[in-house]
């Protein structure tokens, strides 16, 4: 049986001797260099020299500059220097550095352009190992199920098929790519590609019909032989839940209707999805939290356990869209006992906790996202509203808990951008001026008219009773495109505290000329009894 099975195999390879490296250098997003451009110049003049380097073939020093874009990079969610380090790494066979790269621009912005370079780091620069590509298909497997209307998923296949070179898939990825998007520029190149590993399509209708089946004889194969190797299928198991769940990420306007597509379509897709399982292990709707896949089944079948990851957060995030929250949860904590160290689990579980009006499980989950791996700044921006949003004042812990959270993302260049006027939203709602002056200073090195900065200096300014310097910054919001109802408001709060504070004046001022009538009062009345006193035995 072996010898037949080697023969096809080496046609089947043959066949795909083409293989090139998938991914296309440089592949553009414009929106995103756009974004950067305007929001942190600094990381764009790098990714711009490296991206020269990177043409002129001095890949090394460009991975250099964007790994220094990555440090500079300030805005979340911008994922350029993370998605040009990871093209680098891939172009200097560097895989796990890509990987890790292109990780982290999923987690930052999950959109076709990083999910096709995530499945190219796990498969180009030499053979992948039999982990890497099956995370590579559960990962366009994911995309699609969630978004089969997009070329995404075809595209990724087709970057697969071209890397190992399997003609099979190249035809069928290309097929679907002609159906869904004619005109993209990766339908060309697979046709361009195809066109040139085959001769003319009816001479080889017959031995792809033959291969396909050959194919599918040694993917049984080679399942079989990995299903026998827990302590390999352990390792995947772990890496499977980290790529499906870096990749799953919080909900997104993906999750809804997307432009041009039709409602029955989505519809369909989506009921599409609800009704198909991937894995073999299936997801219990009523109670999927009990019946987790227990550790021995994940390492006898790890292949199962991450389809059965897919299958679970599908039924949630579509539970979460129709508004069945309460469904949502379920799946969502299942999903934290079987990958109970990564944070998106627990992040997908506080949006709907949050959702239900839960807040103090919902803090309870969003604090557990944030001590994981794969958390992001959305779960420490979370975590800091649903704690200051509370009614009534805040406990010591509370108040500690926010100051640890801020602290760390002081020290997270990803979170630069949002931490200072985070600062501000918590030394407003703890009343803590020390916070405001440290946050409102920083706010205005960066942005000195803009509304967030005259917003927290107004803020700062009525804490510290400076009315006069309240009413000046006001002369600014207009101009910062602070509508006028809310400069009414502010005005009439300034207003309203001026009075409180003056009131406050002259009630202290009565309390004091009061205080002082009495101490006077007594002090005459004492002297009178002394007086009093001392006469009485001269009258005697």
């Amino acid at each position: 049986m072996r010898t037949p099975l080697a023969i096809f195999a080496g046609i089947f390879m043959a066949i795909g001797a083409f293989a090139a490296p998938a991914m296309a250098w440089g592949v553009p997003d414009v929106q995103e260099e756009v974004a950067m451009r305007a929001e942190n110049p600094a990381a764009a003049d790098l990714i711009d020299k490296g991206s020269a380097l990177a043409a002129a073939g001095s890949m090394k020093e460009a991975a250099a500059l964007f790994r220094q874009a990555e440090l500079a990079a300030t805005r979340d969610p911008l994922a350029l220097p993370w998605l040009r380090d990871c093209e680098a790494s891939i172009a200097l066979g560097d895989r796990q550095q890509a990987i890790a790269a292109c990780g982290t621009a999923v987690q930052t912005k999950h959109n076709p352009v990083t999910i096709r370079a995530l499945v190219s780091a796990l498969v180009d620069g030499g053979p992948p190992t039999a982990p890497q590509l099956f995370q590579a298909l559960a990962i366009t497997e994911r995309e699609r199920r969630v978004t089969p209307w997009l070329p995404t998923a075809p595209a990724a296949t087709c970057d697969i098929a071209m890397s190992i070179g399997d003609g099979i898939m190249l035809q069928r990825c290309t097929e679907d790519l002609v159906r869904i998007a004619p005109d993209d520029p990766m339908t060309h190149r697979a046709l361009q590609r195809l066109a040139l590993a085959c001769p003319p399509w009816r001479f080889w209708t017959g031995w792809l019909a033959i291969v396909a089946v050959v194919a599918a004889t040694i993917f049984d194969a080679l399942a079989r032989r990995f299903r026998l190797r827990p302590r390999r299928g352990a390792a995947f198991a772990a890496m499977a839940g980290v790529v499906l769940l870096a990749t799953a990420g919080p909900a997104r306007a993906e999750d809804q209707i997307p432009p041009g597509v039709d409602k029955e379509t989505f519809e369909k897709a989506e009921k599409e999805v609800e009704a198909r399982h991937l894995s073999k292990f299936m997801v219990d709707e009523k109670d999927p939290e009990a019946h987790v896949p227990n550790e021995e089944d994940r390492n006898r079948d790890p292949i199962e356990f991450g389809y059965w990851l897919q299958d679970a957060v599908a039924k949630g995030k579509l539970a979460s869209r129709r508004g069945d929250h309460v469904a949502a949860t379920r799946y969502f904590a299942a999903l934290t006992r079987a990958v109970p160290d990564r944070a998106t689990a627990f992040g997908l579980l506080c949006s709907e906790y949050d959702t239900m009006g839960e807040t103090d499980k919902a803090i309870r989950a969003c604090g557990e996202a944030i001590m994981r791996d794969g958390s992001v700044v959305n779960d420490y921006v979370h975590f800091v509203h649903l704690v200051i949003g509370k009614p009534g004042d805040l406990s010591t812990k509370e108040v500690l808990a926010l100051d640890n959270v801020l602290t760390h993302m002081k020290g997270d260049p990803a979170a630069h951008d949002v931490v200072d006027s985070l600062e501000c939203e918590v030394g407003v709602r703890t009343s803590n001026v020390a916070k405001l002056r440290e946050c409102t200073t920083a706010l205005a090195r960066r942005s000195p008219e803009g509304a967030d900065t005259i917003s927290y200096e107004w803020a700062l300014a009525l804490a510290t009773g400076s009315y006069g310097e309240a009413t000046s910054i006001l002369g600014r919001a207009k101009a910062a495109g602070i509508s006028e109802d809310s400069i009414d408001r502010m005005q009439r709060k300034t207003e309203a505290r001026r009075a409180e504070h003056i009131k406050r004046i002259v009630m202290g001022a009565i309390a004091v000329a009061l205080l002082l009538a009495g101490i006077f009062g007594g002090l005459r009345l004492r002297r009178r009894s002394r007086l009093t006193v001392t006469s009485a035995p001269a009258a005697a």
